[in-house]
């Protein structure tokens, strides 16, 4: 119970310090992500007292040991980095860019998204425009693999999250269509 009370005084600061961690975190090195967590953000907490732990690790509040163990099995490496990359791309509503020289992003992705048909393609690739449009309102997850610095500008109204709700339905502008946008339907580039 002295656990719990205590947890309820930090509980504001701790989900506010994990929130900015998803959200603003992604691009970084881990220097520079551990430098801005320490220095900036918590600098920023004490300024404003927001109360929040000594030694919050919001990937640790975020994420729990059975599902990083589960994430290894499915082919994400163990270090550090890799954990906070996969805990940003699961917890974010973004939909994820990410810089994956070695690989192992796109085969975790995979093997993560496989019982939910991920359909893995490239811009340009045969009836591509098709299947996202079907993606879309399927809920089924799509992996852009190898994109170039020019991106299509069709897929700008995704990566934008271009959503009209009407009348209780959700639906997201793409290629001059408004499609039922599936609440399980998720971009990864």
């Amino acid at each position: 119970i002295d656990s719990l009370k205590a947890q309820m005084g930090v509980i504001v600061g701790d989900v506010l310090m994990s929130a900015a961690f998803i959200s603003y975190a992604g691009p970084f090195t881990k220097i520079y992500r551990e430098w801005m967590m320490e220095q900036k953000f918590s600098e920023y907490f004490k300024k404003f007292t927001i109360p929040m732990s000594a030694e919050l690790n919001p990937v640790n509040m975020l994420v729990d040991e059975a599902t990083k163990a589960e994430w290894n099995n499915e082919g994400l490496p163990t270090d550090v980095v890799s954990i906070e990359n996969g805990t940003i791309l699961v917890n974010s509503a973004r939909y994820p860019l990410m810089i994956d020289p070695q690989l192992q992003g796109i085969t975790w992705i995979k093997e993560k998204l496989k019982s939910q048909g991920v359909i893995a393609m490239r811009i340009g690739s045969k009836n591509y425009v098709n299947k996202i449009e079907r993606a879309i309102e399927d809920g089924s997850p799509v992996l852009l693999e190898n994109l170039e610095e020019y991106i299509d500008p069709i897929i700008f109204p995704i990566i934008a999250r271009k959503i009209v709700k009407k009348g209780g339905k959700v639906f997201m502008d793409f290629g001059g269509k408004k499609l039922d946008l599936h609440p399980d339907f998720r971009l990864y580039m």
